[in-house]
């Protein structure tokens, strides 16, 4: 904000260029930040807050040294995942990468079931995950996995984690967060809600 300030100064001074002092400010307002990165914001809120949660009490917890596997988030009342056309579809994928970053930061001790004992090298890239069975590790260390579940609510979606360990299925942690709509879904698109199109706005009222 303080070099655009300079910048519109520097304007200001040339007499000559005065005129175009309004579309010069319309053209960096627009360059600003948007609603993408307050979207991307929210997701990574989101994510953190969970994660602080989640990682108290882990620490608080016998578990706290063991391997955590995180898994996809599911529709909380029919347990499967969303349907690809499903406007939570993405925000269930976009917020368990997030999870994985905050988790981390707080020393969770992770496990990327998705991780590969290899890097594939072709023309195009260096991967290393992987959703094919036949190329991943049939032994996978983690005593812990960080299950989810999305439910809509009000304007928005509640986000349901929990810890279990694998053994015995025992609740470990427990957290939960409200997501906005406004911060997954612009104003005034059609939305598919439970295999329905509709036509919503970010505060969750119906669209004319």
């Amino acid at each position: 904000m303080t070099a655009l300030l300079k910048f519109v100064s520097s304007i200001r001074m040339r007499s000559s260029l005065g005129a175009c002092l309004p579309a010069v400010l319309v053209v960096l307002l627009l360059s600003l930040p948007g609603a993408a990165q307050a979207q991307v914001e929210g997701f990574q809120s989101a994510a953190a807050k969970l994660s602080t949660t989640l990682a108290a009490q882990l620490q608080n917890s016998a578990y706290a040294e063991h391997g955590l596997a995180l898994t996809s988030m599911v529709d909380a009342h029919t347990l499967s995942l969303f349907p690809a056309t499903d406007s939570l579809a993405p925000v269930g994928q976009q917020l368990t990468e997030a999870m994985y970053t905050e988790l981390g930061q707080r020393q969770v001790n992770l496990i990327d079931v998705r991780g590969r004992n290899y890097i594939e090298i072709n023309p195009q890239a260096e991967l290393n995950l992987s959703r094919e069975l036949a190329n991943l590790n049939p032994r996978i260390r983690a005593d812990l996995v960080l299950v989810a579940t999305m439910a809509r609510r009000d304007h928005g979606v509640m986000v349901h984690t929990r810890i279990l360990t694998l053994r015995d299925q025992q609740v470990v942690a427990s957290a939960s967060e409200y997501l906005a709509k406004r911060l997954y879904w612009n104003q005034r698109q059609v939305e598919i809600i439970d295999g329905m199109p509709e036509r919503t706005t970010a505060n969750g009222g119906i669209g004319q």
